[in-house]
């Protein structure tokens, strides 16, 4: 694949500025995540999902790779501890 100068210099460069933008994002997410107080508050996996980004299919992956999960109450609904959630997704990134 031989690509004139001009259009391997602009991608190169697109791919650089990709990498940086999401460098950016995942260190404000994390910074983020440290900020909160709240660690020991429960949430369900709507809570989860709309607080974090994630979607129902990536929470089911995280929840067969260990995440803990607590599931009793009312209509056996599914609820995490915040603290929880946070370490297992820092572990996950290691």
């Amino acid at each position: 694949m031989n690509l004139p100068k001009q259009e391997s210099r602009q991608l190169k460069a697109f791919v650089i500025n990709r990498l940086r933008r999401m460098e950016r994002q995942q260190k404000d997410f994390f910074q983020r995540l440290e900020n909160k107080n709240d660690l020991d508050d429960y949430l369900t996996v709507e809570e989860i999902q709309k607080e974090f980004g994630i979607s129902r299919s990536t929470f089911n992956r995280y929840k067969l790779k260990g995440l803990k999960i607590l599931q009793n109450g009312y209509k056996n609904k599914i609820t995490i501890k915040k603290g929880d959630y946070i370490e297992f997704i820092k572990n996950e990134k290691k």
